[in-house]
């Protein structure tokens, strides 16, 4: 092979990794749940995701990483997806529905173990069962990061299309509500026994 024919394959290779390094799928497909999520909207549809965990093990990280997969701004421009689109309150999150533009990811976090964890469950319930639904017509990919799924009253539960459990920080096993026909507790099937998640390139 010629020297010029060995400096065009370094330079094609230089750009297909500089392309994977700006684009979300380099940072990898998410597995079942990106490309289930990814249905939703590419069918105009929204979608709604527990995230659950005790407190430091990456709930934050997994919903970043997987908006990195899902929404460009996340990548494009973090800082602003994590002023706009991160809400800690309530308060918060209705300015970002009624701001956001549709299928934008949001983020609603609990702003660690504070002694406001009550009052903020009490917010994520609302946010669920009225919210969540008055706005639907946005088709936002909303996460509610929590610590159990226990702490959510069953007519949010009824809400959630996916729930994940997060074991540790980029691992989780998935799940998705089906919704019973003729009412009942919601039926959790396993999707993913143990997704992995790519390093966020932004933290909160």
């Amino acid at each position: 092979m010629s020297l010029e024919l060995i400096k065009q394959a370094y330079a094609s290779r230089v750009q297909s990794e500089e392309a994977k390094k700006k684009a979300p799928s380099g940072k990898g497909s998410g597995g079942p749940l990106i490309r289930r999520i990814k249905y939703r909207i590419a069918h105009n549809q929204d979608a709604r995701i527990i995230i659950e965990g005790e407190g430091g093990i990456g709930k934050s990280w997994f919903a970043l990483a997987s908006c990195e997969l899902l929404d460009q701004r996340f990548v494009d421009d973090p800082e602003g997806a994590v002023e706009h689109q991160i809400p800690f309150s309530a308060k918060e999150y209705l300015f970002a529905v009624k701001s956001l533009p549709p299928f934008s990811c949001i983020i609603y976090d609990e702003p660690g173990q504070s002694f406001h964890h009550r009052e903020f469950m009490s917010e994520a319930n609302i946010i669920l069962s009225k919210t969540m639904i008055t706005y639907r017509f946005k088709r936002f990919v909303s996460f509610l990061n929590i610590p159990g799924l226990g702490l959510i009253d069953k007519d949010g539960k009824m809400l959630v299309m996916y729930l994940i459990n997060v074991v540790a920080n980029g691992k989780a096993e998935v799940f998705e509500n089906i919704f019973q026909k003729f009412g009942g507790d919601p039926w959790w099937k396993d999707v993913v026994d143990e997704q992995h998640m790519h390093t966020p390139g932004v933290k909160l």
